[in-house]
């Protein structure tokens, strides 16, 4: 990846690159950021007002030049934010845009207490066979519970039990 971001991809036939989206997310405030390299933008899910596409500016692929501008908002707590490749969402039978319609009302119905079961039903429901593209999936949520622990400021961290 850092290659591709500082343009020398190798010496392989025809532009080579790579989507990204890089989030960051303070547990103890909800501030989150977002940039997107060329990837579909994750889903925001808020307690009592369901979920939704996150609004991120799209930047090129890495590889392909250009600035990837950031957005900002705070997930509520209770909040969850969803990350995937296309994979989860895309196929030959379903395009993008219908694939992440069902991804959203499928984790607004799944929002329950254990992350681990909300992935695993979330997976189950949209890939019922096998995956022709790469599937990789990231559930954040702020709900305060175990394994949470606020920021403690730069120079003593957070320590979390797990």
């Amino acid at each position: 990846v850092r290659d591709l971001v500082e343009g020398d991809a190798g010496s392989g036939e025809g532009p080579q690159f790579a989507t990204a989206l890089h989030a960051v997310v303070e547990l103890d405030t909800g501030r989150t950021r977002l940039a997107s390299a060329g990837h579909p933008p994750p889903l925001v899910h808020r307690p009592g007002e369901g979920s939704r596409v996150a609004t991120v500016p799209p930047g090129p692929p890495l590889g392909l030049g250009g600035g990837h501008p950031e957005t900002e908002f705070v997930l509520p707590e209770g909040g969850s934010l969803l990350l995937f490749t296309d994979g989860l969402v895309e196929d030959r039978s379903r395009d993008l845009d219908a694939g992440m319609g069902e991804l959203a009302a499928r984790l607004a119905e799944q929002a329950g207490p254990e992350v681990a079961g909300v992935l695993a039903r979330i997976l189950d429901g949209l890939r019922a066979g096998e995956a022709a593209d790469d599937v990789a999936v990231v559930l954040v949520r702020r709900d305060g519970g175990p394994g949470w622990a606020p920021s403690q400021g730069a120079d003593e961290p957070a320590h979390r039990d797990g």
